[in-house]
């Protein structure tokens, strides 16, 4: 297990970062922009905003996920690494986002990942009152659980929210633009031939 202050790392970065984009989107607002570039840039400070809320939601669950899953306390452990498993599962979901080709993202899976948080976390309360009717888990740890899995969901139905935001709902001149960057220079240049030749046979007809 990785040891650090989630604190202090917060503190240092995510918040500092968060709230250097703020003041970023709020000098940009004044400035005379494009309403399509302005509107980009709020959906990024909302994706911003989101993320950070993740981050905050895994740092109030990590001190009793870590309490309960150091070593194998039975039923408790079991339920807590599986909100760990969720979480990492569409941490790694939103990582093939991230390097598939703009044209290739699909919506498919953010819907289909989204209904079923809201089936796991409706399903939770459920599998605990059976664990407790068992006597595999006591009051205690089924309080705490029933907060941290509130802290867990709300960090995966950002998490979704965010990476919808920036991989999916970004219009093709985007796209567009991503697609061009990725381009060596030679290519770059035949496309932009390509590109004048058609504007001039369009004025041309």
């Amino acid at each position: 297990m990785v040891d650090f202050d989630f604190d202090a790392r917060y503190e240092a970065r995510v918040k500092t970062l968060y709230a250097a984009i703020v003041e970023f989107t709020t000098r940009t607002g004044a400035k005379d922009l494009p309403p399509d570039v302005t509107d980009r840039i709020y959906i990024l400070r909302d994706v911003a905003g989101q993320i950070v809320r993740a981050v905050k939601a895994v740092k109030h669950l990590r001190r009793n996920a870590t309490a309960y899953t150091t070593h194998d306390q039975g039923a408790v452990t079991e339920i807590y690494d599986a909100l760990r498993t969720e979480i990492a599962r569409i941490l790694v979901e939103i990582r093939k986002l991230d390097i598939a080709e703009p044209e290739a993202r699909s919506n498919l899976w953010l819907d289909e990942e989204a209904a079923q948080v809201e089936d796991d976390a409706h399903n939770s309360n459920r599998v605990v009152d059976a664990l407790i009717r068992k006597g595999s888990l006591d009051a205690d740890a089924a309080t705490s659980f029933f907060n941290d899995s509130g802290y867990a969901y709300n960090a995966m139905r950002d998490l979704i929210g965010a990476a919808r935001a920036y991989y999916i709902r970004s219009d093709s001149a985007v796209a567009e633009v991503e697609r061009i960057l990725a381009l060596d220079e030679e290519e770059v240049g035949e496309v932009m031939v390509d590109t004048a030749e058609t504007r001039s046979g369009t004025t041309e007809n």
